[in-house]
């Protein structure tokens, strides 16, 4: 994958995660161990700057969407 295909990737998983990240409660805040929490309006924006809250945000939630395609969750949420 090229250096322009790459950034097109990036920027489509940052539409995906805002978008998910719009439809969460008022309340929602996520924990970052060693890093605080956050809102969604802290989240958006770190998101947006692409600082390291942000980099990680969006790489656990690449790391869910794969996990969702190969099933991985289907089998944990069954095993219970």
């Amino acid at each position: 994958m090229n250096e322009e295909q790459k950034k097109k990737q990036l920027e489509r998983l940052k539409q995906i995660v805002l978008m998910k990240i719009a439809t969460m409660p008022k309340n929602y805040k996520l924990s970052i161990g060693g890093e605080g929490s956050f809102n969604k309006v802290q989240i958006a924006e770190r998101i947006n700057k692409m600082d390291d809250v942000g980099r990680k945000i969006l790489d656990m939630e690449l790391k869910f969407i794969k996990a969702l395609s190969r099933g991985e969750v289907t089998k944990t949420l069954t095993s219970v």
